[in-house]
């Protein structure tokens, strides 16, 4: 039997020879992975089978919007040309990502780095007894990896995980290299982005050791108060470096 999931722009279908039919009739054969027409990218990602009832292999994403939200991120830091655009966005690739899926295990190669598009991400790693150690959380606008394995193309120490699903674009180490190159403009947005991800991380450290527990839950409630509704309560906890129990009263004091 045919399967069909709605979109709010799409309808597609789950058949034995994978052929898609948009909307406008158009019929879009599978290309192995990725299948592309003009105001879609249609990408193969495995989905849990209980996710739909059944294997569905396709998730479809609008790429035009996903090109939108990037050049205006960059435009926050820098002007470009629509010109400078196109060759920009040939180095991104838009990946959808379901919650509870790992973008980087440790041991991974910590091939891209992600823009988050939409979305919430946690990065941690593992102590040798086990215990999870928050680094970061990440939602949309922000950039993320196991940035020491993915600049030393080492295999990853990190965890990156999704905890709400969204979307992302991602970007190989060498196609950073290659638009610094390319654009000026480009090699200076990526210059204050790591900069500021210098700063941000220099006020965690100094914030762990200087701060009590109330501080650092209004310092962060008062940076991100849209991820107080979005992150469950124990990882917040584990981020501050406090029980469940503490963040609590933390809460209902603030």
């Amino acid at each position: 039997m045919t399967e069909k999931v709605q979109h709010n722009w799409c309808s597609f279908y789950n058949y034995r020879s994978y052929q898609i039919k948009m909307r406008s009739g158009k019929e879009l054969i599978e290309d192995e992975s990725t299948m592309i027409t003009r105001d879609c990218i249609l990408s193969y990602v495995p989905i849990p089978r209980q996710s739909f009832g059944a294997t569905f292999p396709y998730i479809l994403f609008n790429e035009s919007i996903a090109m939108e939200k990037l050049r205006k991120h960059i435009e926050e830091i820098t002007t470009i040309t629509d010109e400078n655009f196109e060759a920009i966005r040939s180095f991104f690739t838009i990946r959808k990502v379901l919650k509870h899926q790992y973008l980087i295990q440790q041991g991974d190669e910590a091939k891209y780095e992600y823009l988050i598009l939409s979305g919430v991400f946690r990065v941690f790693y593992l102590d040798e007894e086990g215990k999870e150690h928050i680094v970061q959380f990440a939602t949309e606008n922000w950039w993320m990896s196991d940035y020491i394995a993915y600049f030393n193309q080492n295999k990853a120490n990190m965890y990156v995980l999704c905890m709400e699903p969204g979307e992302v674009l991602s970007l190989t180490l060498e196609g950073r290299e290659k638009l610094a190159t390319l654009l000026p403009q480009m090699e200076h947005f990526f210059r204050v982005k790591l900069t500021n991800g210098y700063m941000a991380l220099q006020a965690r450290i100094v914030s762990l050791l200087s701060s009590n527990p109330q501080q650092r839950y209004e310092e962060f409630a008062g940076l991100y108060p849209n991820l107080i509704q979005r992150i469950p309560k124990k990882y917040i906890a584990e981020y501050l470096g406090v029980s469940r129990e503490t963040l609590s009263r933390l809460s209902t004091a603030h």
